[in-house]
């Protein structure tokens, strides 16, 4: 079972790892915003031009194109960093405008989308991907901790094989892992219980053992389970290419 940890592990990992960079580029992003205030001298400016950019299914996006006067007399033009549609201005809408002096065409429209907009989806992107990766540090922690303490506190029953289903609540790269699905009758209260296996990354339909599979549950909840998959193959990763996928 070595290969879905590795892969699960690799998955989470790179999350992680990019939740962190995005997260550590939006404090950047508002450094030098913080910066950027402090700095810059402030002005009026005119919309001078609407320029477009058409996306694949034709829809239009609108950039103001601002023309001002720094202090010295340089007439400088630049696009917004934020564009919109409809247009969030007309031609020869005054503007205010900030500007380093050291760098004039670094201009923005002094507005809370032109300033912050980049550093909230940043922020907003970093806090997503990061959260995924941690909830996957999480409840894969909870899974292997359930594992470890039914292999050594619970008890062993056997139960027939059921079937083997496709795990659609959860995906990667496209592609959803299978559970095996084991049926066992609690013979204290006759119940019917249905158990399913952790994720497996190829389908495991031709190595399902022709007698009963091996589950361990806690006694006195039998919700609380492990289906033991030691009947299939270490090396998941050189099987599953090996079989079709569903």
């Amino acid at each position: 079972m070595a290969s879905t940890g590795k892969m699960v592990s690799k998955l989470r990992n790179v999350l992680l790892l990019t939740g962190v960079s995005l997260l550590c580029g939006s404090v950047y992003l508002f450094i030098t915003t913080q910066y950027f205030l402090k700095v810059a001298e402030l002005t009026t400016g005119t919309v001078v031009e609407l320029a477009v950019s058409r996306s694949s299914d034709g829809s239009s996006t609108y950039w103001p194109v601002v023309q001002y006067q720094t202090q010295n007399g340089q007439l400088i033009e630049f696009i917004s960093s934020s564009g919109s549609n409809p247009p969030a201005h007309d031609l020869g809408d005054v503007v205010e405008v900030l500007y380093p002096n050291d760098e004039p065409t670094e201009a923005k429209i002094n507005s809370f989308l032109d300033l912050w907009l980049m550093f909230i989806i940043v922020t907003a992107l970093g806090s997503l991907v990061f959260a995924f990766g941690l909830g996957m540090l999480y409840f894969g922690g909870r899974v292997r901790r359930r594992a470890t303490y039914l292999k050594l506190n619970g008890v062993e029953i056997q139960a027939k094989f059921h079937s083997v289903e496709v795990n659609k609540m959860f995906a990667m790269n496209g592609c959803h892992p299978y559970q095996i699905c084991v049926e066992w009758r609690d013979p204290k209260n006759y119940q019917s219980h249905i158990f399913r296996s952790d994720n497996i990354w190829f389908d495991p339909t031709e190595f399902i053992p022709a007698g009963t599979i091996t589950v361990l549950i806690k006694s006195d909840d039998p919700n609380q389970h492990h289906v033991v998959l030691d009947f299939l193959p270490e090396d998941q990763e050189s099987v599953s290419n090996q079989l079709p996928q569903r």
